[in-house]
């Protein structure tokens, strides 16, 4: 977000939804959070986006992360 003269900027933490009911919680976190300006709740699309491919692939080829910035939390924790 960005300041305005005389503004403040408001640091903006992502909620990051995984996992196979992340259709469910996200429309729960949002919700919850729809009039926070200060949390962004988004969804895990990769779940669906992976290959499923038996061959394994070659290490990732790309020089640079294109993502932003990681997430603040992930809700289910990934090493749950």
């Amino acid at each position: 977000m960005r300041a305005m003269e005389g503004e403040y900027q408001v640091k903006v933490h992502r909620l990051v939804v995984t996992g196979p009911l992340r259709d469910r919680l996200y429309e729960r976190f949002f919700e919850l959070y729809k009039h926070s300006a200060d949390v962004q709740v988004v969804k895990d699309r990769r779940y669906a986006e992976r290959r499923r491919s038996a061959v394994r692939t070659s290490a990732d080829r790309r020089r640079d992360d294109r993502r932003r910035s990681g997430a603040d939390w992930v809700f289910p924790p990934e090493s749950a």
